[in-house]
């Protein structure tokens, strides 16, 4: 189920040790192919909540990395950013905040019965969103490839271990784990000082997307354990006999 999430944190690690920028390219697409060919067809026999989780990651791999990539890079400046940093980075924060809302739309789509699932579909986005900026450093790509190793790392940890818990537990561990892993960040490894020591109005923006993606979880990770399910209707050669076993058995009552 979390296979994606694994090789995705593989691969950037990998990169950011060995910085070689065109074999990242190569390998992240190849993923990506392997998540759509996975998640697509349903004659491989694959569990319905593995194919979901694939094609969520494939969202978050083709669309939201590269734009909280780029976004994430135009804001490490330790100056007032330039028009044309400031228009480059207003549109890709406006562009990274529609592809979370797409995926969530299309969460609640794939997986319209599961909250729970939705959160966990919903948790490298927001780790993403909430975590790549503060551990980006000045002048240094390679610290971004590193932060995405570990954000991918550590939704793959995540997933596997929510799905091993069951009823509140596993809707929670999504919120906890982002919470948990936005303060290492931000108190560990210094990232929120990083963030602050941003232009303005770099640092407002972040909180508030880190916000909202902290306050998506929450609400999916809340309502999932206690969502109401449906149940399946029977099927009208079924209704059928059922009511006709009902006749049946009250006119052998009245006899």
């Amino acid at each position: 189920m979390a296979a994606g999430r694994w090789l995705a944190g593989v691969i950037c690690a990998a990169a950011a040790m060995l910085y070689a920028r065109g074999p990242l390219a190569l390998a992240l697409t190849a993923l990506l192919v392997a998540l759509v060919a996975g998640g697509l067809p349903r004659r491989w026999g694959l569990p319905a909540r593995w194919r979901v989780t694939w094609l969520a990651d494939a969202w978050t791999l083709g669309l939201i990395t590269p734009l909280a990539t780029v976004n994430a890079y135009v804001a490490t400046q330790d100056r007032a950013l330039t028009n044309v940093e400031a228009s480059l980075y207003f549109e890709t924060a406006l562009a990274l905040c529609t592809a979370i809302i797409g995926l969530l739309v299309l969460s609640r789509r794939l997986a319209y019965d599961d909250a729970t699932l939705r959160a966990y579909l919903l948790l490298p986005p927001a780790l993403q969103a909430a975590v790549l900026l503060p551990s980006a450093r000045q002048g240094d790509p390679r610290s971004l490839l590193v932060a995405l190793g570990g954000i991918y790392l550590a939704a793959g940890a995540l997933t596997t271990l929510g799905w091993s818990l069951s009823g509140r537990a596993r809707g929670w561990l999504a919120l906890a784990g982002l919470v948990v892993y936005l303060g290492l960040v931000g108190v560990a490894t210094g990232g929120l000082a990083a963030l602050f020591s941003r232009p303005s109005p770099v640092p407002l923006v972040h909180v508030l997307i880190s916000l909202a993606g902290v306050l998506m979880l929450a609400v999916e990770g809340w309502v999932g354990p206690d969502a109401p399910r449906r149940t399946a209707l029977p099927a009208a050669g079924e209704q059928g006999q059922s009511g006709t076993g009902h006749r049946r058995s009250g006119a052998s009552e009245r006899h």
